[in-house]
C-alpha cells in the first residue's frame, strides 16, 4: 500500500472519530436529558393506565357477577316468599281447626258436664236401670276422650307448623339481607369504577401533554445534531440524527374441628355490613377472615374472591371447617347440613353470627382450605 493511499484512510478514519465524538457530545446534552426523563414519564404513565385499566376490567367483571349474584339471590327470595305465604296459610288453617275443635269440646262438655263427680251422680239419678247409667257414663267418657285426643293432635299439628314458618321466615329474612348486601357491595364497586375511569382519563391527559413535550425535544435534538454534522463535517457528509428512551380432596380433620370450634363462640354477637370486628359487628365475608385468619389462612375480603379460593368439593364431601359459598354470602361448615355464619337477617337468632341450614338456598362451591 502506498503512502497516498495510507494518508486517505487515516483522514477518513480522523472524520469518523470526529463524527461520533460530535454525536456522543450531542447524547450528552441537556436537551437530549430532558426527552429522556419525559420518555420515562411516558412509560411511568403507561404502566399506571394500564393497571388502572386492568383493576377497571375486574371491576366490571365483579359488577357483572355481582349483577348475576342480585338476579339469583332476587329469584331465591321470590321463591322463599312464596313458600313462606303457603306455610303461613297452613298455620291459619291449623290455628282454626284447633279453635273450632276446642269451641265443639267446651259446648260438649257443658251440654254433659264435666267428666267428674256431678256427671257421675246426674247419670245415676236419670238412669232407669243399671245397664242405662252404665251406657250413659261410658258414652260421656268416650265422648271426652276422643275431643281431648283430636284437641291434642291439632295442637301439636299447629305446633309443627308454626316451626316450619319461624324457620322460613328466618330464611327469606337472611334472603332479604342478602339482597340488600349484593345491591351495596354492587354500589361500592360502582363507585370504585368510576373512580378508575376518572383517573384514566387523566392518564390520558398527561400522556398527551408528555408526548408534546417529548416532540418538542425531540425537534431540539434533531436541530442541535444538525448544526454538530455541519460543525464536524464542515458542511458535508452524512448520518443519522440520534434519540432515546375435588375428589380425595386431602382434609385435616383436627384443624376443621378447630375452626368451627372457634367460629360457634362468636355465635349471638351483632352482624355489620362491612365490619370487621367478631365482637361488636361483622359481615359474612369479615367472619370467614377472621376465623380463618385465626389459622393462618389469608382470605380475599370479598365474598365472590374467596369462592377461588382452596380446592372445590361437593356437597356430600364437605367437612367441618370446609368454605361455603352462595351468590353473595358466605359461611363455614360444620356438619350435618348445618353452618356458622354472620347474616344481617334480622337480630339474632335470626340474624347476627349464627348457625342455619347449609341448603337454605342455592350453594355455588364449596371450598376445602384445611
Amino acid at each position: 500500500m502506498n503512502k497516498k493511499r495510507i494518508k486517505q484512510i487515516a483522514i477518513v478514519l480522523s472524520l469518523v472519530v470526529a463524527y461520533n465524538a460530535c454525536f456522543a457530545t450531542v447524547s450528552a446534552t441537556p436537551t437530549q436529558n430532558k426527552l429522556n426523563e419525559t420518555n420515562k414519564n411516558i412509560n411511568s404513565i403507561n404502566q399506571q393506565k394500564n393497571q388502572a385499566e386492568q383493576t377497571a376490567n375486574a371491576l366490571n367483571s365483579q359488577v357483572v357477577e355481582l349483577m348475576a349474584s342480585v338476579n339469583i339471590a332476587e329469584a331465591n327470595l321470590k321463591e322463599k316468599r312464596k313458600e313462606l305465604a303457603v306455610v303461613q296459610a297452613d298455620l291459619a288453617t291449623a290455628q282454626k281447626k284447633e279453635t273450632d275443635q276446642s269451641n265443639a269440646m267446651k259446648a260438649r262438655i257443658k251440654s254433659i258436664y264435666e267428666k267428674g263427680n256431678t256427671a257421675y251422680l246426674t247419670a245415676f239419678l236419670e238412669s232407669k236401670s243399671l245397664a242405662d247409667l252404665v251406657n250413659k257414663v261410658e258414652y260421656a267418657s268416650n265422648i271426652y276422650d276422643y275431643d281431648k285426643t283430636m284437641l291434642d293432635n291439632l295442637k301439636e299439628s299447629k305446633r309443627k307448623v308454626q316451626e316450619l314458618e319461624t324457620q322460613v321466615a328466618a330464611e327469606e329474612a337472611e334472603l332479604a339481607g342478602m339482597v340488600q348486601e349484593l345491591k351495596a357491595e354492587k354500589s361500592q364497586l360502582d363507585s370504585r369504577l368510576a373512580t378508575l375511569k376518572k383517573e384514566i382519563k387523566d392518564f390520558d391527559t398527561q400522556l398527551a401533554n408528555a408526548k408534546k413535550q417529548a416532540e418538542t425535544y425531540q425537534a431540539q435534538i434533531e436541530a442541535e445534531n444538525r448544526r454538530a454534522r455541519e460543525q464536524a463535517n464542515n458542511g458535508g457528509g452524512g448520518g443519522n440524527s440520534g434519540g432515546g428512551g375435588g375428589a380425595n380432596v386431602p382434609y385435616d380433620g383436627t384443624k376443621g374441628s378447630q375452626i368451627v370450634q372457634y367460629a360457634c363462640q362468636f355465635i349471638g354477637n351483632p352482624y355489620v355490613w362491612g365490619g370487621n370486628d367478631l365482637y361488636n359487628g361483622i359481615d359474612c365475608s369479615g367472619f370467614t377472615c377472621a376465623v380463618y385468619g385465626h389459622f393462618g389462612i389469608s382470605l380475599p375480603r370479598w365474598s365472590g374472591d374467596q369462592r377461588n379460593v382452596g380446592t372445590a368439593v361437593s356437597l356430600a364431601e364437605a367437612k367441618p371447617g370446609d368454605l361455603v359459598c352462595y351468590s353473595g354470602h358466605v359461611a363455614i361448615y360444620m356438619g350435618n347440613n348445618q353452618i356458622v355464619h354472620a347474616s344481617n337477617s334480622a337480630p339474632y337468632p335470626a340474624g347476627g353470627i349464627k348457625t342455619s341450614r347449609a341448603t337454605y338456598t342455592t350453594i355455588l362451591t364449596i371450598r376445602r382450605l384445611v
